[in-house]
């Protein structure tokens, strides 16, 4: 949401220069002074956000950006199309694709009525994934996991040492379990990735299927009435700190879900920051 125009600064001499330039430059503008160029350029230039002061003949920007945004873009669906599993009979809706255009399955949508959702369908999906999904990584690893001497929270959180983050990040990846992750990811890219979690895997299959069937109705945040419920702060390129406990994160979603009228519309949406 936009706020009505706050004063940002005064403009520079730098930044009256570089406009005059590109318009002497692109539009061969000689003739006018900076003043009457922006009468006749500043909506173009910069929706006229340039103001000129008539009591101290000085100008200052304005701007229109929301101080307390959380957000620089959200559509329905986006890089999460298709979380809904819908019943049968049921017509999916959906909103925009995300930035690799992936396209939801049949049957799943974006935005539904809790009551025309199929939960429990969600939950076996996600669990049927996991446990392919820890086959193949026992497969990949021989039938051991590697193990961590020195956990990456711990690492952070030791102020004993080295405070250099990049020190630390040497130390952790250095470690045998790690140089083992590299070395199985390197051979099994299109399995694992390039950022498999050894600290996250569970290696208990039957606790893993059941975390995935915990989490497959939870999302990072929940928006409910007018408020943000989320398990962390999210930061810049998706980096989050102060995560509560997976668990009872799945758990708290869960009941509030739960609680909610069968009426109720459920919308996903993709939030970028």
């Amino acid at each position: 949401m936009e706020t009505e125009p706050i004063q940002q600064g005064e403009v520079s001499d730098e930044d009256k220069q570089r406009f005059i330039d590109y318009y002497k430059k692109n539009e061969g503008i000689t003739d006018k002074t900076f003043e009457e160029l922006y009468a006749i350029k500043g909506d173009e230039w910069n929706s006229n956000m340039w103001k000129l002061d008539d009591i101290d003949g000085k100008w200052y920007e304005y701007s229109t950006y929301n101080p307390d945004s959380k957000w620089d873009w959200y559509s329905v669906g986006g890089r999460w199309s298709g979380f809904f599993k819908m019943k049968a009979g049921i017509d999916p809706v959906t909103g925009r694709p995300g930035v690799f255009g992936n396209i939801p399955e049949e049957g799943y949508s974006d935005q539904a009525y809790k009551k025309d959702i199929d939960f429990e369908g969600m939950k076996n999906d996600a669990g049927e994934k996991a446990r392919a999904y820890h086959k193949k990584v026992m497969e990949l690893f021989g039938g051991v996991l590697p193990v961590i001497d020195i956990k990456w929270k711990d690492l952070i959180a030791d102020e004993s040492g080295t405070s250099d983050i990049d020190a630390k990040r040497t130390l952790y990846h250095n470690q045998p379990a790690m140089l083992r992750v590299k070395e199985v990811c390197n051979l099994h890219r299109e399995e694992l990735g390039y950022l498999f979690d050894i600290e996250e895997f569970e290696p208990d299959e039957e606790k893993a299927v059941q975390r995935a069937k915990d989490s497959a109705i939870t999302t990072y945040a929940v928006l409910y009435n007018g408020e943000w419920i989320g398990k962390g702060e999210m930061g810049w390129w998706g980096m989050s700190s102060g995560d509560m406990d997976q668990d009872e994160w799945n758990k708290k979603v869960s009941e509030l879900i739960d609680s909610l009228p069968e009426d109720t519309l459920l919308s996903m949406y993709d939030c970028h920051i």
